[in-house]
């Protein structure tokens, strides 16, 4: 078996315990992550060092949020290679992309509890 890729259980506590609000708040999680991967992966594309940190910053307050790791991980690797050209950092920022949507998989129960609750 797999560690676990986040853990939101701090912030369910912080919230109340309220499934319902968790849901809600994990939905917007996933819609803002979403367009922040999409952010990150065109600063990227387009070279812009200054968008790619301000998106890494923003992105990485997110993730902190449910304790997501190696997303965070991925976060600190892209913000200290933000001055590198190539494909590794697009291969990077893909790879960002790809681990929030297995955290999203993985969070995905504690939705589906949350609106069950509702």
């Amino acid at each position: 078996m797999t560690s676990p890729r986040c853990d939101p259980h701090a912030f369910f506590e912080a919230i109340g315990r309220d499934p319902a609000a968790l849901a809600s708040t994990l939905e917007l999680f996933r819609t803002e992550g979403t367009a922040q991967c999409a952010r990150i992966v065109s600063a990227v594309r387009t070279r812009s060092r200054r968008q790619l940190r301000e998106a890494l910053h923003a992105f990485a307050g997110s993730l902190a949020i449910v304790r997501a790791k190696s997303a965070l991980d991925l976060c600190e690797i892209l913000r200290r290679r933000a001055d590198d050209d190539g494909a590794a950092l697009e291969l990077a920022a893909l790879e960002l992309e790809r681990e929030f949507e297995r955290v999203c998989e993985e969070l995905s129960p504690f939705v589906a509890r949350g609106r069950a609750a509702a």
